[in-house]
C-alpha cells in the first residue's frame, strides 16, 4: 500500500467516458495480458479478445466484457 503503480501517459484519442487501460512491463520488455503469467487484479484475471479493446476480465463465475460504449455491464466497482 503506497506504492506506485504505474505512470500516467496521455497518447490521445477520443473517449466515450471515464475508463482505464492498464499494461505491464518487466525489465524494459512489455507482458502481454494473456500471457503464462496471469495479470491478476484482486482475482480479476485480464484475458485477450479476438482484436483489440474485445477483452475480458474473469473472476471466479464472473465476467466482464471489454465495452467501447462504457456500459454498466462492463464496471467493475472496488471491492466487487
Amino acid at each position: 500500500m503506497g506504492d506506485a503503480l504505474g505512470y500516467p501517459s496521455c497518447e490521445g484519442g477520443t473517449s466515450t467516458g471515464t475508463h482505464i487501460h492498464i499494461a505491464r512491463k518487466y525489465n524494459g520488455e512489455w507482458i502481454p495480458a494473456d500471457s503464462a503469467i496471469p495479470f491478476d487484479l484482486e482475482g480479476w484475471i485480464a484475458h485477450n479478445g479476438e482484436a483489440a479493446y474485445q477483452g475480458t476480465l474473469k473472476r471466479g463465475n464472473q465476467t466482464i466484457i471489454a465495452s467501447v460504449s462504457g456500459d454498466a455491464p462492463s464496471h467493475i466497482k472496488a471491492g466487487k
